[in-house]
């Protein structure tokens, strides 16, 4: 199925519970790695396997900082769905290299700081099915009319996934809620990626090895 097509300006449809909401708009995530190559020493910064760089992830995937953390990053995008750990706060043998490249990135916008390990990544059910609600959000040229929203919502059922051209709503996008079943691998992009690696670092030993982060809007 093709993205449903009409109009060259969309209808603009709001839904009372889906106010426009930009507390997280624009939000970054801020990210390092550590690793603990001595079980008696200091924590230090791992760069990612095969390369020299301590940059890991900065997809801005809303979705995936939901199921970090918990948080709703948009009242307009998604309902949380089940995290992996709820916010922790830094942990506080935190390195001062890992602390100096996060503040770094930190201003008074920052929230959400937290941290994973691997232990916390691999117990974690990637694939359990969940049922996700969010705001289907229009190409620009699509008038959203009776008949598209039923033929959206229809592909939605069939594919898990919305036609091309589709989106999730952000904050400047109008549309109207669906819901599907999905998992959060299906919403993980690019940090599966980063969970392999850093499994790949870890080893036999889960503990040594995890991620600290925050976000800045």
């Amino acid at each position: 199925m093709s993205a449903p097509s009409g109009s060259p300006e969309p209808k603009v449809i709001r839904n009372a519970d889906n106010a426009c909401d930009t507390d997280c708009v624009g939000t970054d995530i801020s990210f390092v790695v550590e690793q603990k190559v001595d079980p008696d020493g200091p924590w230090v910064l791992a760069t990612r396997p095969g390369s020299s760089s301590l940059d890991w992830y900065e997809e801005g995937k809303y979705e995936c900082f939901s199921l970090l953390t918990g948080l709703d990053f948009s009242a307009r995008t998604l309902r949380p769905l089940a995290p992996v750990a709820t916010l922790r706060g830094w942990p506080p043998d935190l390195s001062n290299s890992a602390r100096e490249r996060l503040v770094s990135w930190s201003d008074d916008s920052s929230f959400g700081r937290s941290w994973l390990d691997v232990s916390d990544l691999g117990a974690y059910d990637w694939d359990a099915n969940m049922t996700w609600t969010f705001m289907a959000g229009p190409p620009r040229e699509v008038l959203v009319t009776d008949q598209v929203t039923k033929e959206v919502k229809a592909y939605l059922e069939e594919h898990r996934h919305l036609p091309s051209g589709w989106n999730p709503a952000g904050w400047t996008r109008d549309g109207f809620d669906v819901c599907t079943e999905t998992t959060p691998r299906e919403q993980s992009g690019q940090f599966l990626d980063v969970m392999k690696d850093m499994t790949k670092l870890a080893g036999e030993n889960p503990g040594s090895v995890r991620c600290v982060f925050e976000f800045t809007r």
